[in-house]
């Protein structure tokens, strides 16, 4: 009866911890590889496949939602992406154009020490 009691109560966290996508840390992240961004020359991208990156390179992007409307699109999309790279944001972005509205939220970071933390969102008006 305790196990059940502690599980329903890991599992109460673990769900109200997925959901919550206020920033706790004031870092912010670049496009990287994308023609349609300003950020896409930024300096933490030397070489590297498109996709998001922290200002701070001791942090590893670990996941983030994507969403977006405006020119392009008939209503608004939204997907969730795991990892830096463009995988299943791929697929919006490629319908973005001048007139598109580009959201990138929920984005989860880990630190070196192995710290995850859910940094600021980044919004591109094309």
């Amino acid at each position: 009866m305790r196990l059940l009691l502690v599980l329903s109560i890991f599992l109460y966290f673990i769900e109200t911890n997925a959901q919550n996508c206020t920033p706790n840390i004031n870092l912010k992240v670049n496009v990287c590889g994308m023609s349609f961004s300003k950020d896409s020359l930024c300096p933490a991208c030397k070489d590297c496949p498109a996709g998001l990156r922290a200002s701070d390179s001791s942090f590893s992007i670990i996941s983030y939602t994507i969403r977006a409307d405006g020119a392009g699109f008939e209503d608004i999309e939204e997907t969730f992406n795991i990892g830096a790279a463009f995988n299943e944001a791929r697929k919006i972005l490629s319908k973005a154009r001048p007139g598109s509205n580009v959201e990138f939220s929920c984005i989860k970071a880990k630190d070196k020490n192995g710290r995850i933390y859910i940094l600021q969102p980044l919004t591109l008006q094309l």
